[in-house]
């Protein structure tokens, strides 16, 4: 029997038992293509052995088990354990079809299983060879961040084409998956290329984020073109592009922090690949920015079980919520995440918002106590009624704050 695939995902064990249709010879190529996540050691001298194995300590090596062989003859098939998650089945017509199959399962199972503890950006990561500084190349599919790796990772350290997963300290768990290549027009699956087989650079031994790069590929440029963004615009671009966001605790404050660490975020509009590599460097070395944003999320124990009273508004609690200034400094934005989807806040409804903090879970206050209380704060105009009336709409159309009726 052919001997199970034994993989680190960034932090997180897994096993491949294989079941059907892999033989010696594809089972080490698939091992080959693997061999930089390999949980056995064979890449201890690339430096990246072991870099997740202190997040693992409660997380003993998988077994797969020895569930029976119930599919097709002509199938490929195995079966997969990653992380605390019981076996489950994979399997494919072709060989190739079932490697592509393979990376998105383990890289969706492997994001479950960090889910809350990590920040997750879809990303490309490269790493400086001598400082382990990390720019991760952020950008929906399709902006070329694996055409930008298999590039720039004779250069850089190659860090992951898929998942840059860093903890609370700034401190990156890599995932030098395969490379998902396109060799042929679709249907055809993506052809799983190594690190090795590309003769990509191995990252250091310990690597950090060193900058965020919101990457958007356009024709017809003659070199990369680098723009900063400011904190609000990149919290709406970066939060459709990290995993399991809302499982996280306070995860707006926690992008904030990372984008103050890197000296911001910067936005680069690039056609060639090779255009990125004389911008990273001076991207990596930005130094860190003064925190100007601030929490507004209210914290702390809800109390439940207070009806709304009638007539009174009331704030709901979000998973989180930061104030940060606008283009106008006497103007602040606030960008509150509901669930998976972030509302940025502008015009009055910040002040409101402010307005509202200690009201979710009580039984709420009258429309004349918080004129009341912006009155105090931001001042109100004449006829300010039919204003504040379409400000409360807006965000109870938002589910950020409930109307009394």
């Amino acid at each position: 029997m052919t001997a199970p695939l034994h993989l680190s995902l960034f932090g997180v064990p897994a096993a491949v038992r294989w079941v059907n249709g892999v033989g010696a010879a594809e089972a080490a190529a698939l091992a080959e293509a693997w061999s930089r996540c390999l949980a056995d050691g064979r890449n201890d001298d690339d430096g990246l052995a072991g870099q997740g194995r202190a997040a693992q300590e409660d997380r003993p090596p998988c077994s797969v088990g020895d569930e029976p062989d119930g599919s097709e003859p002509s199938r490929v098939r195995a079966v997969l354990a990653v992380g605390r998650a019981a076996p489950f089945p994979v399997e494919a017509e072709t060989p190739g079809e079932f490697a592509s199959d393979l990376t998105s399962f383990l890289t969706v199972a492997a994001i479950e299983e960090r889910a809350g503890e990590l920040m997750m950006l879809h990303a490309a990561g490269l790493a400086d060879p001598a400082t382990g500084r990390t720019a991760a190349l952020v950008a929906r599919s399709g902006m070329g961040k694996t055409t930008a790796t298999r590039t720039l990772a004779t250069r850089f350290g190659y860090v992951s084409d898929e998942t840059v997963a860093i903890e609370r300290s700034g401190r990156i768990l890599p995932y030098p998956k395969p490379l998902s290549v396109i060799d042929a027009p679709p249907p055809a699956p993506k052809v799983q290329r190594g690190p090795d087989e590309l003769g990509l650079a191995p990252a250091p031994a310990e690597v950090t984020l060193g900058a965020v790069v919101l990457l958007e590929r356009q024709p017809g440029l003659g070199a990369a073109a680098i723009e900063p963004v400011p904190h609000a615009e990149a919290l709406v671009d970066l939060v459709p592009q990290t995993s399991a966001l809302a499982r996280i605790e306070r995860p707006l404050a926690w992008l904030c922090r990372i984008l103050d660490g890197c000296g911001g975020a910067v936005r680069v509009r690039y056609t060639e690949a090779h255009q990125l590599e004389d911008v990273l460097p001076a991207l990596l070395a930005r130094a860190p920015l003064a925190p100007t944003w601030r929490s507004v999320h209210d914290g702390g124990p809800v109390p439940s079980g207070a009806p709304l009273a009638p007539g009174h508004v009331r704030r709901q609690e979000p998973l989180d919520a930061v104030e940060i200034p606008g283009a106008e400094q006497d103007v602040p934005e606030v960008l509150v995440l509901c669930g998976s989807t972030l509302v940025r806040l502008g015009g009055i409804a910040p002040a409101v918002w402010a307005a509202l903090e200690g009201t979710p879970g009580t039984a709420g206050i009258s429309r004349t106590e918080l004129a009341g209380r912006l009155e105090r704060t931001v001042g109100l105009p004449d006829g300010y009624g039919p204003l504040l009336d379409a400000a409360l709409s807006e965000l109870a159309s938002r589910g950020l704050v409930d109307l009394g009726g």
